[in-house]
């Protein structure tokens, strides 16, 4: 997603996907409390998923998502410091680091 207007079309697609991929219906959305994600109130009511909204600024009720991306930035630390590689190798470090731990 490169844009936060891309929002509306990606979940209906993903809602779709998620209903073909695994024959079942997504029961709930946590969304952030943003204007971008109004017009979806009336899809996903028709379609009977729950919209729960997060405080906004608020990373910590996203836990588990936090701490694996905090785990993944620490490999990738520890990678770049260990080969003496240069900074601008930061991404490559990431995708390496996402690699071993899956």
């Amino acid at each position: 997603m490169h844009h936060k207007s891309e929002t509306q079309f990606l979940l209906t697609n993903f809602i779709q996907f998620v209903k073909t991929q695994f024959q079942t219906n997504a029961q709930m959305i946590r969304v952030d409390n943003d204007t971008k994600f109004i017009p979806l109130h009336s899809f996903l009511q028709n379609k009977g998923i729950e919209l729960q909204n997060s405080c906004i600024h608020t990373p910590q009720q996203n836990g588990v998502v936090e701490r694996k991306h905090r785990h993944i930035l620490n490999v990738a630390r520890s990678l770049l410091f260990q080969s003496n590689a240069p900074l601008e190798f930061w991404g490559e470090c990431v995708l390496i680091a996402v690699y071993l731990i899956n």
